[in-house]
């Protein structure tokens, strides 16, 4: 799909995410609130930073694509934390928790194509 998103003209651009067992945990939990998420190590280069800022400036859309949720979902984590409206370069770690409401503001779409039922994003 990205290969013929490419041939199509859509630009990309790549972080790296370690996902780990916990992406795979069910919420346990019936208050979402009380539930505590894992936190997931990222790494973005100012390469991407600057891809989605150019992006942004000629009133394109940022999609997070990754190949099971763990990685499409830990994409919005990284670049969709609460007090963030721009994605900064650099390494470090996230532990958002994506509910129902949640304010997305740097990525505007998801394409995935796994997801465990009732596995937390």
């Amino acid at each position: 799909m990205l290969a013929a998103l490419a041939a199509r003209g859509v630009a990309s651009a790549r972080l790296t995410l370690h996902v780990g067992a916990g992406t795979f945990q069910p919420v346990r939990t019936g208050n979402l609130a009380e539930h505590r998420m894992h936190s997931e190590w990222y790494e973005v280069g100012q390469d991407t930073v600057d891809a989605i800022a150019r992006t942004r400036a000629a009133g394109g859309r940022i999609v997070a694509a990754g190949h099971h949720h763990a990685a499409g979902a830990g994409v919005c984590r990284a670049a969709g934390g609460p007090s963030r409206s721009t994605l900064a370069a650099g390494a470090r770690e996230t532990a958002v928790f994506i509910t129902p409401g949640f304010e997305f503001r740097v990525v505007d779409r998801l394409i995935t194509n796994f997801h465990l039922p009732g596995a937390p994003c």
